[in-house]
């Protein structure tokens, strides 16, 4: 079984093999879903298992900020948005 991420009936849905994912990966998982504009039209995403396992990777051990990461970060909370 390969995972997906899919959107039925307005409602994601992840489907994964047995221990396939951490708790703490599975929490950035939601909360990339969640807050992430490029999931909300009806679609599916298939990774390859060298993919699934390297996006695991990035949710478990995240790398620092880049520097156009906190420009960007600085320019959202200088804008007053929230």
């Amino acid at each position: 079984m390969q995972a997906q991420i899919v959107l039925e009936q307005n409602d994601w849905v992840i489907r994964l093999p047995k221990n396939l994912i951490s708790q703490k990966a599975l929490e950035n998982l939601l909360n990339l879903i969640e807050s992430n504009s490029l999931f909300n039209s009806e679609q599916a995403i298939v990774l390859s298992a060298t993919d699934w396992d390297s996006f695991i990777a990035t949710l478990e051990n995240p790398p620092p900020p880049n520097a156009a990461l906190k420009a960007a970060l600085k320019d959202y909370q200088d804008s007053g948005l929230k």
